[in-house]
């Protein structure tokens, strides 16, 4: 039962990873193109560079868990 959680825990965490990623990457985009990625009414570069920042913060929170659950065995 307990493997059955891991795994799913680890997919689960490594989708996570990959959205994180997208949300990074069409951020970049729209910067360098020069419109917001949401548009929640404020300039552009804020949002996009606001989206960069937390992508990154929670790509490194993903694998910070990645690693815990991959060495918890």
């Amino acid at each position: 039962m307990l493997k059955v959680y891991r795994k799913r825990l680890l997919i689960g965490l490594m989708v996570l990873l990959v959205v994180f990623a997208l949300f990074f990457l069409f951020s970049i985009i729209d910067l360098n193109r020069g419109i917001p990625l949401i548009g929640m009414g404020i300039p552009y570069m804020v949002e996009n560079y606001l989206i960069i920042i937390l992508s990154v913060l929670g790509m490194i929170k993903s694998l910070h868990e990645l690693i815990k659950v991959e060495h918890h065995q």
